[in-house]
């Protein structure tokens, strides 16, 4: 077994480099800074995932657990998910995530793993890589600079379409004024041909592609009964789900007008009907709704507000119509100067239609109601349209808070993480340090030809034992100021460990292991640590001049205060339960109550048809 498992570690082959949007990251396991480099020239060989991926991978199962942290189970189930997915060998032996054994697992614990062991490394093949540069800007170089190929040509497609005037002037600027027109028609023929290469490209592509891994997203990794992530496998699949996305829609309307005229024009003159729809050339535009936020929420909260608008629509016209036909009866019969407008139920629906939906300025939409009950009929239809615009008004409201609230959530989570990931990597990640009591800190202070000093924020409100490694402390706010690097270690007693509100009580160990500008003539350095509430404890140590390290000091923490201390509770790692735990487990009660509610009242509903029964034979 043992045997097996080093092959097996030594053939595996692991990617470390991920995704940060505009740039790649690689964690430097020497020690050494951390690594961001550019976009490469061309798409990689191999599958970068994008960071923000797994971290949405692991928000989920956060939220399906209602924890903080996920249970080692769920990552081992979505490991062997993506291994199947994505076709690795041995796919219930490999850990898609790395090394994890923690029962239950923090974000900080996933991404430091993911950024030192690295995922199976999945080949991409050739088709892969072109769809990848077609598709996906941020891929490489290449893709960026196609990207703004495809956006130039069609803003200037779309403005020559809609001031042809100024497009006109363009050209006799550049080309002259007897041979703009030539050069005119070229250009938007060149368009549309960079138009249909990049749709047609990525159309014979797709059989090939697996999208599920080109374009990695969190819907097709659901934990369900199966266990299986529902993607298209076959190469009809794929082509099928590619046409029918939004946005190669989009991309096949702007298009297939052209195209159309072009090759049935001649042949059906009556065909020249289809220029009217080469306005959609504009939806190449809406394209880069992706990359802002704010279109992104008014795209989404208009489609799926599609189906309320249209309930709408219904109802009013269901009105209308109820209006129209008792206005054909009353203008009519009463004769007014008005009446022809009234003269048939469809004339008079349109009338009042124009009225619900305000428009104006139409043919057979003009027109007065002269009977007093004419008058009366409109004053309630009118007055019915602002009730029938309150519910889909505050219902779109909804909408458009709930997808912006999603939207800039996420891209505000997305920011969060990388800037956490730099600091991390960077060594001054204030995750483990800060609480909502604010910062506990010790006071550092060096000895040279001056005195110089630095606060350091200390990790003693933790009840789990931490460790942090080269963590940055800058001696001054200045851009170049000197750092100092240090070892923290953490180890809280049983006291704290058993307590959820317990003062600091401990072993804090402290090292310093190098520096950065350190001032010359630096020997010693002195720590100033809160042992208790009120009190502190110092230490002096030497520091090394040929390594710039010193030995490690050792602090007793036993923080006390007046009044009754918190009663240790033992806790079972299988049995402990946070709010979020007691929330489910309450929703859960909640619910059987109500069930048990329902037959009873069954129960009593069969019971008093019983009784009926027996009355009635009575």
């Amino acid at each position: 077994m043992a045997v097996r498992d080093a092959q097996k570690t030594s053939e595996e082959e692991r990617c470390v480099t991920f995704s940060l949007g505009d740039e790649l990251f690689r964690y430097q396991a020497n020690g050494e800074s951390p690594c961001t480099f550019g976009l490469p020239w061309a798409p990689p060989s191999e599958k970068i995932f994008d960071l923000h991926f797994f971290w949405q991978l692991w928000s989920n199962l956060a939220k399906a657990a209602m924890r903080k942290d996920v249970p080692l189970v769920s990552l081992r189930n979505m490991s062997y998910m993506l291994n199947d997915t994505y076709k690795i060998p041995s796919a219930l032996d490999v850990n898609f995530f790395g090394q994890l054994s923690k029962k239950y697992c923090s974000w900080p614990d996933l991404r430091h793993s993911l950024i030192t062991e690295g995922h199976p490394s999945i080949k991409l093949s050739f088709l892969e890589r072109v769809f990848l540069m077609l598709e996906e800007p941020n891929s490489c170089l290449l893709a960026k600079a196609w990207f703004y190929i495809i956006m130039f040509a069609a803003v200037a497609n779309l403005t020559s379409f809609i001031l042809p005037e100024t497009a006109t002037w363009m050209f006799e600027q550049i080309w002259g004024h007897h041979h703009h027109e030539k050069h005119q028609a070229i250009f938007s023929t060149v368009c549309i041909l960079i138009f249909t290469t990049d749709y047609v490209s990525k159309l014979v592509c797709s059989p090939f592609v697996r999208v599920e891994l080109v374009q990695p997203s969190e819907k097709y990794f659901h934990l369900d009964e199966s266990q299986r992530a529902v993607v298209p496998q076959t190469g009809t699949q794929r082509c099928l789900d590619f046409m029918l996305q939004v946005t190669n829609i989009v991309d096949l309307l702007a298009i297939l007008p052209w195209w159309l005229d072009l090759c049935f024009v001649k042949i059906l003159p009556g065909a020249a009907f289809l220029r009217i729809i080469r306005i959609s050339r504009i939806f190449h535009l809406f394209k880069s709704a992706r990359y802002f936020d704010m279109v992104q929420v008014l795209g989404l909260t208009l489609w799926k507000s599609i189906n309320l608008v249209g309930i709408v629509f219904a109802l009013i016209t269901v009105v209308g119509l109820f209006a129209a036909c008792l206005l054909q009866q009353t203008e009519v019969t009463m004769g007014s100067q008005m009446s022809e407008v009234f003269e048939t139920v469809p004339a008079s629906w349109f009338w009042i239609f124009c009225r619900l939906i305000g428009m104006k300025d139409t043919i057979y939409g003009k027109g007065k109601v002269q009977s007093y009950f004419g008058i009366a009929i409109l004053a309630v239809t009118l007055t019915l349209k602002g009730v029938l615009w309150i519910v889909p008004i505050a219902r779109i409201r909804q909408i458009f808070s709930q997808e912006y609230a999603i939207v800039v959530n996420t891209s505000k989570a997305r920011k969060k993480m990388i800037d956490d990931l730099l600091a991390f990597v960077a060594g001054s990640d204030q995750s483990l340090v800060q609480s909502r009591n604010g910062y506990i800190c010790c006071n550092l202070q060096l000895y040279s030809i001056t005195k110089e000093e630095a606060w350091v924020p200390l990790p003693l409100h933790q009840n789990e034992e931490v460790k942090l490694e080269k963590y940055r402390v800058a001696l001054s706010s200045s851009a170049s100021a000197a750092e100092v690097f240090l070892d923290i270690l953490w180890k809280p007693g049983a006291a704290m460990k058993n307590s959820a509100n317990s003062l600091p009580q401990g072993t804090l160990a402290l090292t310093l292991v190098g520096g950065w500008r350190l001032p010359d003539g630096l020997h010693e350095i002195q720590w100033e640590v809160p042992v208790d509430t009120f009190s502190t404890e110092k230490q002096t140590v030497t520091l090394k001049a040929a390594t710039k390290t010193t030995d490690t000091v050792t602090f007793e923490i036993a923080w006390t205060g007046s009044g009754e201390d918190d009663e240790p509770r033992e806790i079972d790692d299988d049995l402990q339960m946070d709010y979020r735990d007691f929330q489910k487990q309450v929703l859960h009660l909640l619910q059987e109550q109500a069930e048990l509610i329902q037959e009873q009242q069954q129960c009593v509903q069969e019971y008093g048809q019983r009784l009926k029964g027996l009355d009635s034979k009575l």
